[in-house]
């Protein structure tokens, strides 16, 4: 790597880095033009962020061609889109938040948490999960905290239509 290149991976290139490797999974390859429908950004800046990316070594791409992700750039885009998916059913199946809400928040705390509280979060979801009675008492007494507290309302609604 040049001098002066920093090796941080930005939310933003985690986020390309993801979308590549979704569109590598259903297409084989990602496209400057299906990333940026992916992403909700204009093409030039796709652009630009594949370069980025290729510069430090996460993806092979020339432009006009596919990008395709090298292993590095594998290994950062799986262990985000695990943290995504982790995060997301936490946020769900534990805090009972609505499928818009966790997404959303799932994809920012991706990129803003520690391994530690990851780490964490999958611990806990295995401890709930490992016994199924655990987690319906977790579940349950939560709901009905939210009902009380006033913040369940829409969690309440998505519960009964399940």
């Amino acid at each position: 790597m040049a001098s002066g290149q920093t090796r941080v991976v930005t939310s933003s290139m985690q986020d390309c880095l993801e979308a590549i490797l979704r569109l590598q999974r259903a297409k084989g390859a990602a496209r400057v033009r299906d990333l940026a429908r992916e992403l909700s950004i204009h093409k030039s800046t796709v652009t630009a962020m594949l370069r980025q990316l290729s510069r430090r070594g996460l993806i092979r791409y020339r432009p006009y061609e596919l990008a395709l992700l090298e292993p590095s750039g594998r290994a950062i885009a799986e262990r985000v889109t695990g943290d995504h998916h982790l995060i997301r059913k936490f946020l769900r199946e534990i805090l009972l938040m609505d499928a818009d809400s966790a997404d959303q928040n799932a994809c920012r705390l991706e990129h803003a948490a520690d391994r530690r509280l990851i780490e964490r979060i999958g611990l806990f979801a295995r401890y709930v999960h490992e016994r199924p009675d655990r987690a319906r008492r977790v579940r349950a007494g939560f709901a009905r905290f939210l009902d009380r507290k006033g913040g369940g309302k829409s969690i309440v609604l998505e519960r009964k239509n399940r």
